[in-house]
């Protein structure tokens, strides 16, 4: 029994210690696998609903009380870094799902937060919010998206104050049923709405650098466009 014991431990037990503790939360209108282990967020997906309202009434970031202690941030404050301005930056926009309260005040949960540079907040990652809420009036949409991680330690700034560590990049995935678009877009001070073409990818770059499997037929896998889709006509959002 000690040697059969033993070589479970081997064999096993890094594979146990090595698995992502994800948890799926199930916020109705739209889905956060959530990485226990990382205080984040791996991923979102959800599909899009007309604009019928206009509820904009912000409240403040909280706690999912659904997620153990041990998987959240440790605080729901802003991010704080002198000289420079990092934002509490929503994965899923409360804008896109502004006709029903509960759904727009879950967008304020901390898991579906992480820290955002002030100009990819505003820039190119509102860009791609923006495009998606012309469209949505258009047709029915398919968005996923998340962070990556990366390598690059020099940003982290928040593991002692919110124990996350700031993503590389940021990702995000369109499909209307018979076209795509992704971007991988840099989390620093370059991410500006104007150079959103530079940072196009394919669906298939995305699923080998983040390991998450976008479900769509795989003949639009390998699709990156030229350029960004134009809003639609008569979209008033720029």
């Amino acid at each position: 029994f000690r040697s059969w014991l033993i070589t479970f431990l081997l064999v096993f037990l890094p594979v146990i210690i090595s698995a992502e503790d994800l948890r799926h939360l199930d916020y109705g209108y739209y889905q956060l696998f959530f990485d226990c282990d990382r205080h984040g967020a791996k991923y979102f997906y959800y599909q899009t609903v007309k604009d019928t309202g206009n509820y904009d009434s912000r409240p403040s970031f909280k706690f999912d009380e659904r997620l153990p202690v041990r998987c959240r941030q440790f605080s729901s404050s802003t991010y704080q870094k002198e000289g420079e301005k990092y934002h509490l930056g929503h994965l899923v926009p409360a804008n896109h799902f502004d006709s029903d309260k509960a759904a727009y005040e879950s967008t304020f949960y901390m898991a579906n937060v992480l820290p955002q540079t002030s100009t990819l907040n505003t820039g190119a990652w509102k860009k791609t919010e923006n495009l998606i809420d012309c469209f949505r009036d258009v047709t029915v949409l398919q968005v996923w998206g998340g962070p990556v991680w990366g390598t690059n330690e020099t940003d982290d700034y928040f593991t002692g104050s919110h124990g996350v560590v700031t993503p590389d990049y940021y990702w995000k995935v369109v499909f209307t049923g018979n076209k795509v678009i992704a971007w991988k877009i840099p989390n620093n001070y370059q991410a500006k709405s104007d150079k959103i073409n530079s940072w196009l990818v394919t669906v298939r770059e995305i699923e080998v650098l983040t390991g998450v499997e976008i479900d769509m037929p795989d003949r639009f896998k390998d699709i990156k466009p030229e350029k960004t889709w134009k809003y639609p006509r008569g979209c008033s959002v720029k």
